[in-house]
């Protein structure tokens, strides 16, 4: 079980993605951080946001399933196996969720919801006409 332990996997990974390792730690942070800054600004999270960011997630999950067997030299013809069928199921639902994180909190920055407070950049509140 130390081959599991956090430093090994992390070696794995840095290994295996090189400097793409620390661009994607840099993403994620970036994300969580707006996240957080739209938590404080006290952005609605509903509405065209959610719906926009549901669609995009779709689409991202159609992409993966369009492109998971190419990426490992293998075409659609190849998922045989149970477990080729499981696979490709949690790679489309990781692309759906992770289309969704990403859109869901861009959306909800710069389209807000009509008569609601929007997030901004610049710090300074924009209404929407009521």
């Amino acid at each position: 079980m130390k081959d599991f332990a956090p430093q090994t996997l992390f070696a794995i990974a840095q290994e295996t993605f090189g400097a793409w390792l620390y661009v994607g730690l840099l993403a994620l942070l970036a994300l969580v951080a707006l996240y957080a800054w739209l938590a404080f600004a006290r952005a609605s999270f509903r509405g065209a946001p959610r719906q926009g960011a549901l669609a995009i997630g779709f689409v991202a999950a159609l992409v993966a399933v369009a492109i998971a067997p190419l990426t490992t030299a293998a075409g659609h013809t190849h998922l045989v196996a149970s477990i080729d069928i499981v696979a490709m199921a949690l790679i489309t639902a990781g692309a759906f969720v992770g289309g969704f994180l990403v859109a869901w909190p861009v959306l909800t920055a710069f389209l807000g919801l009509p008569g609601e407070r929007r997030a901004t950049l610049t710090g300074r509140e924009t209404h929407a006409a009521r």
